[in-house]
């Protein structure tokens, strides 16, 4: 099969073509300069790479013109920032806290020698602070190994109108921050609907127990050091309540249909 690059681009016309009858799920997309097929129901597409009657090259696809692109200096800086980062806990001790996390990414093993293609989906941590032009994205295996890439942002377009803002306009108020250095009494509902409360406790960390393949963004269990100073691992979503010790709670029981005026 010839290669990509010899082979020559289409020039009988017909993917213009298709692409003007709105008979036809053919498109064009001038910006990323692409014939896609449209697909029915979600939006997406698939992207034409050949001409279906003359077997030419579609045009050559605009998208990496989206992107920025890294220098070879910014690529050694990476490159030396992150080559001894082995664990989610090197990369963490390194770089800070993701800047985003909960994200995952779908790799596929082709089939080979009579075993079936799988696809295995891996958590991504991604850091958009630590360069100008990219972002460091950290695939986290079920070892808790991690595989590092690098990837050109996103390059902004520029608004051809303009935008007036009000200016009584204010920034939207940063969450609120708990303090994890306080004690306090943490109520939490036992698997039998009995509520316990777990009094002058504090937060001494999170954890995942035996993750599955794939591994877990988030830990499940939360660890609670007990007014005795002996430690105890919770469920996450046991807790529906917590507050300074000796906090005493006003809460009103509504009974279903009661009005709320009462």
């Amino acid at each position: 099969m010839p290669r990509l690059g010899k082979i020559d681009e289409c020039k009988c016309g017909l993917l213009a073509r298709m692409a003007e009858d709105p008979r036809n799920a053919v498109d064009f997309d001038p910006q990323l300069n692409e014939y896609h097929i449209m697909r029915k129901g979600d939006g997406g597409y698939s992207l034409i790479y050949f001409c279906p009657f003359c077997g030419g090259r579609a045009p050559k696809s605009q998208r990496s013109s989206l992107f920025q692109r890294l220098t070879d200096a910014e690529r050694h800086r990476l490159t030396e920032l992150t080559r001894n980062l082995r664990t989610v806990q090197d990369v963490i001790a390194a770089l800070g806290e993701p800047d985003v996390k909960g994200l995952s990414m779908a790799v596929t093993t082709p089939e080979k020698d009579g075993v079936p293609e799988t696809t295995q989906s891996y958590p991504v941590m991604t850091y958009t602070k630590l360069s100008d032009v990219a972002n460091i994205n950290v695939r986290v295996y079920p070892t808790d190994r991690v595989v590092i890439t690098f990837q050109g942002k996103a390059m902004l377009v520029q608004q051809t109108h303009e935008v007036h803002v009000s200016p009584s306009a204010k920034p939207p108020e940063p969450e609120p921050q708990i303090d994890t250095r306080k004690r306090y009494d943490v109520y939490c509902i036992e698997p039998n609907r009995e509520i316990v409360v777990y009094r002058n406790a504090l937060f001494k960390g999170a954890g995942t127990l035996l993750p599955p393949p794939g591994g877990r963004m988030y830990p499940d269990f939360l660890e609670l050091e007990q007014s005795n100073s002996q430690s105890i691992f919770i469920s996450r979503s046991s807790i529906f309540r917590f507050c300074q010790p000796g906090t005493a709670v006003m809460a009103e029981v509504v009974a279903p249909g009661q009005s709320e005026g009462r």
